[in-house]
């Protein structure tokens, strides 16, 4: 979808997850445009969304919606982030933090502190806050479930262990390109 509200169909040429983090390299008919996360609001891929963003470790970038919701969850494939409704505030979710505990340096899993205070109007998804593991699979079903909490269900959810690439006859390594995609611009 462009950033005027226009969403356009066609094909994303470079389907990479290195590219589509960082441009969307589209084409319609016999054009080919790049679209940088600055003029794109998102784009979707074989049943993935992407979500561009002004500043993500301080450059734009587009990044994977994995639930879209009162609280939305997204990732860069290196690191999880969550934003609330109606804000512009993108928060990223970090795995660990050092801290000294009676005189001795421990790793604390941080990303369950944040999400405490996240789910703090929840009760039953504080709950499910220290069994959660730092991957897509358990921060996902965690967002829903917060969600559910509040009245709605997400708008969007990735299909989680779906792969990004199929390996093919004598395990060559095949990229998957979808025939259509969709830009919003």
């Amino acid at each position: 979808m462009l950033a005027s509200g226009h969403t356009l169909r066609g094909y994303i040429l470079d389907n990479s997850i290195q590219v589509l983090l960082r441009a969307c390299v589209f084409a319609s008919g016999r054009d080919t445009v790049t679209y940088t996360p600055q003029q794109l609001k998102g784009f979707e891929l074989a049943d993935r969304r992407y979500r561009s963003f002004p500043s993500v470790s301080g450059k734009p970038s587009f990044l994977l919606a994995i639930n879209e919701g009162p609280l939305s969850l997204y990732s860069n494939e290196k690191a999880f982030y969550v934003q609330p409704t109606g804000t512009d505030t993108l928060m990223a979710l970090i795995k660990t933090v050092r801290k000294e505990v009676n005189g001795q340096l421990t790793d604390v899993l941080w990303f369950r502190n944040q999400l405490s205070f996240l789910f703090q109007d929840c009760p039953s998804a504080v709950n499910l806050v220290p069994r959660l593991e730092y991957s897509t699979r358990s921060l996902s079903w965690a967002v829903q479930q917060y969600n559910s909490c509040k009245g709605q269900v997400d708008s969007y959810t990735v299909k989680v262990g779906k792969p990004l690439v199929r390996f093919g006859p004598n395990n060559q390594t095949q990229r998957y390109t979808p025939a259509i995609a969709q830009c919003d611009l």
